[in-house]
């Protein structure tokens, strides 16, 4: 890196006194990084984004969701040029993970990870990049694959309708169902999601491919015909039960 090119700045997070050592250690080291600060808690970091304006936070701490907002928040507000969280955790449940990149997390990596690949994805963020280690990227897939198949056709229509911004009102006169019933297929999407909300909801539903043309009709991802099977019992219901419909389609009107 040449002299006049600007360092990383990164601000530590960290409750660990030997961990906090060795990162400043491999921080030091290299050319292009800068540790311009480094903590024990949250309580003072917003404080501290405010003050030295870093361009990464790497957090090591396991913290909840409103706070990883807060601190998401406040890196947003304080400077023309954000700063970017990373969350180096011993965490390593992918619901997690998902939770955390979905709130807007710039990358995760554990803290079984070797210094190089810290370094990797201090740099990757650094350069606009999103960052997630290999090993989380494999876990992620394979709870994926688990994730889509835990969803239910119904639940996969219903969240379907949901991203294009439709109303439960609107969702129970497309598919012919109760808006309390849509409700219920939401509150259970969001849960098997993790996802807070529906726009949440929505953005998670597209990175699991769960928009796709290919799920239109009985199919359900790469399931296609377990996932008519799955669907008859009620397509048949349906239709022995004409007056019911009818009678739930005016409500849903």
């Amino acid at each position: 890196m040449t002299a006049n090119m600007p360092s990383i700045r990164v601000l530590v997070v960290e409750n660990q006194p030997i961990m906090l050592d060795a990162l400043k250690h491999i921080l030091d080291e290299q050319e292009d990084m800068a540790l311009i600060g480094a903590l024990f808690n949250t309580d003072t970091l917003i404080e501290a984004v405010v003050k030295t304006k870093p361009h990464i936070i790497l957090l090591n701490l396991e913290v909840s969701l409103p706070v990883i907002k807060a601190i998401l928040k406040a890196a947003r507000e304080t400077s023309s040029l954000p700063a970017q969280v990373i969350m180096f955790c011993v965490q390593d449940s992918v619901s997690y993970v998902r939770m955390v990149l979905t709130a807007g997390v710039s990358a995760y990596l554990n803290t079984t990870e070797t210094a190089d690949e810290l370094l990797k994805g201090i740099r990757a963020v650094a350069r606009g990049e999103s960052y997630v280690n290999k090993i989380m990227h494999e876990a992620e897939a394979a709870e994926d694959f688990k994730l889509e198949s835990d969803l239910t056709p119904r639940q996969i229509e219903v969240i379907r309708q949901v991203a294009r911004g439709k109303t439960n009102e609107e969702i129970a006169a497309n598919l012919f169902i109760r808006v309390s019933t849509v409700k219920k297929h939401v509150s259970g999407a969001l849960t098997k999601l993790g996802a807070d909300n529906r726009t949440e909801a929505g953005y998670r539903a597209k990175q699991l491919g769960l928009l796709n043309e290919r799920l239109d009709g009985a199919a359900a991802g790469s399931a296609g015909g377990a996932g008519k099977r799955r669907r008859r019992p009620r397509v048949n219901k349906r239709k022995s039960s004409t007056g019911s419909q009818q009678r739930r389609n005016s409500r849903a009107r």
